[in-house]
């Protein structure tokens, strides 16, 4: 079966934000960079190194050190992707047009973030934050046309990042950080139930004969799969802040990747009756598990990032904040679905084949005065997607153009 995805990806961003702070303190795929609010106003440009707030404890732990006191910050960004799809000639095994309809994905996320940071002697700074670095979640209806590439797609991932920063001299700070990782995944999609059993007897005309309509993609036949698991994981994050005067920093920050080994016992499968009858008899003839319900493992690794970050207090009022960030998606070629028993070499496989991505950003604030900040940005945003040829259904995409206005 051959499909296309022809359509757009846009995502429309609304950052929301409740900062607290104590009275010592005068303060493109399914990554997430919308971890602060207050970075959301200038497109997050210069997010190693501004540290403004206690959200520097993800983009650059060492920027720690130019927070006096301590300070916790809760914010919140509500994401509403789009994706259209359109079928353009789409066929089956047959070479005969795929039945369904086009169909639209996108409903509206909550992205909850959490940091604090408290100072200590001797320069030492201590922070942790909790936030989603990724996070996906499309939903076609169980009738479109792609419902054997996908239907339900999930992968969530909670990071608990505590931290450290020392300031090493009057101008040079170092910052490093654990990260406690849990992922969760859940894959659905369609079976094409005459496929399928055709697939398993050696005269597909049985399978006919046992009762399947002799049509390829009869929607009132389909069977279903449901793939679930998750994972904890760890990894580690180092940044490095450096004032060349009093009016201009820069700073280099670290995540590692993270290697998620995702394990369940949810490879669930509910069977059209006669094609369930067949795959029970392969199952017995063969000793494999073939659309049997069992554990299953498989391998995600989350990308490796850097980022260079450039700030400049260039009047008393106004601060241009310039990012560079380097994202190493190539880890994720494509996720291999093991099941218990099941077949070597016939594995359900998500294939991504992502290339490393840039983000470029730019942004000034401007301080109104002591109590209101005005923010814009801009920023490319590039996708790991190489191609339209290698988009898959679950996780559409484009390279991303960012307009950013904030008061805060």
């Amino acid at each position: 079966m051959k499909t296309k995805f022809n359509g757009s990806f846009t995502k429309t961003l609304l950052a929301v934000s409740l900062a607290s702070a104590s009275t010592f303190s005068h303060a493109g795929a399914f990554g997430l960079i919308e971890n602060s609010a207050s970075g959301q106003g200038s497109a997050f440009a210069g997010a190693a190194a501004l540290g403004e707030d206690a959200s520097t404890v993800y983009f650059n732990p060492a920027a720690m050190t130019r927070l006096s006191g301590s300070q916790i910050v809760v914010a919140g960004h509500i994401i509403s992707p789009n994706a259209d799809y359109k079928d353009k000639g789409s066929t089956n095994a047959a070479g005969q047009p795929l039945s369904g309809k086009n169909d639209s994905i996108g409903d509206p996320a909550f992205i909850p973030n959490l940091y604090y940071v408290t100072e200590l002697s001797n320069d030492i700074h201590l922070g942790v934050g909790i936030n989603v670095p990724f996070g996906l979640s499309t939903e076609y209806s169980s009738n479109w046309v792609g419902r054997y590439h996908a239907v339900d797609s999930e992968l969530e991932t909670i990071n608990v990042n505590p931290s450290i920063a020392w300031k090493a001299t009057k101008d040079f700070s170092v910052g490093f950080g654990i990260n406690i990782q849990y992922l969760k995944i859940k894959l659905t999609n369609h079976i094409d139930s005459l496929a399928a059993c055709s697939s398993l007897e050696q005269n597909p005309g049985d399978c006919v004969a046992a009762g399947l309509n002799p049509v390829l993609g009869d929607r009132s036949q389909d069977s279903k799969v449901d793939l679930r698991g998750d994972s904890i994981q760890m990894g580690w994050n180092a940044g490095f802040l450096y004032d060349i005067n009093d009016s201009n920093r820069v700073g280099i920050a670290y995540r590692s990747s993270i290697k998620h080994k995702v394990s369940g016992d949810d490879a669930k499968y509910k069977l059209n009756p006669v094609l369930e009858a067949f795959a029970d008899g392969a199952s017995a003839a063969t000793g494999f598990n073939i659309l049997q319900n069992t554990p299953l493992k498989a391998t995600a690794e989350l990308p490796n990032s850097v980022s260079l970050s450039y700030v400049s207090e260039f009047s008393p009022k106004w601060t241009g904040l310039f990012d560079y960030t380097w994202t190493g998606w190539n880890t994720l070629d494509s996720i291999v679905i093991r099941q218990k028993g099941g077949i070597p070499g016939r594995e359900p496989t998500l294939e991504l084949h992502y290339r490393n991505t840039n983000r470029v950003s730019a942004g000034l604030n401007y301080q109104l005065d002591e109590q209101i900040i005005l923010r814009t940005g801009v920023a490319w945003d590039q996708t790991p997607i190489q191609s339209k040829k290698s988009t898959t259904a679950r996780i559409p995409g484009n390279d991303r153009k960012w307009v950013s206005i904030c008061a805060g």
